[in-house]
């Protein structure tokens, strides 16, 4: 079972809060079930936080753009244990950029160490 990255794409590129979201967990790693929610993590623009408002409105925007629950963190210096946790377990990245410059902007990152 696989969620459609490209309406969440869509959300993103829409919010110009948001630097960078990175999908997490079993959306990423390909192994999601009938009743999987989709993990995403978000990076605000620097000085451009979110409100808890906020953080529940674009998650129900990610929520019915995927069509399942999406389970929505915010990324900070603040909590830099789950920053870190993004960044090593994460498989999967999207860049507003990118999306707007058609460069495909869902990127597979290398989470095998290997790569530099």
């Amino acid at each position: 079972m696989r969620v459609d990255l490209s309406s969440i794409e869509q959300v993103l590129q829409g919010d110009a809060r948001i630097v960078s979201a990175y999908v997490l967990g079993s959306a990423a790693e390909g192994r999601m079930r009938a009743d999987s929610d989709v993990d995403i993590a978000i990076l605000p623009v620097a000085g451009r936080g979110f409100s808890p408002v906020d953080i529940l409105e674009l998650s129900a925007k990610f929520s019915l753009a995927a069509g399942r629950t999406v389970d929505l963190g915010m990324l900070s210096s603040r909590n830099l244990i789950y920053a870190s946790q993004v960044l090593r377990r994460s498989s999967m990245s999207m860049r507003p950029d990118d999306i707007a410059l058609n460069k495909g902007g869902i990127r597979q990152r290398d989470t095998s160490g290997a790569g530099g």
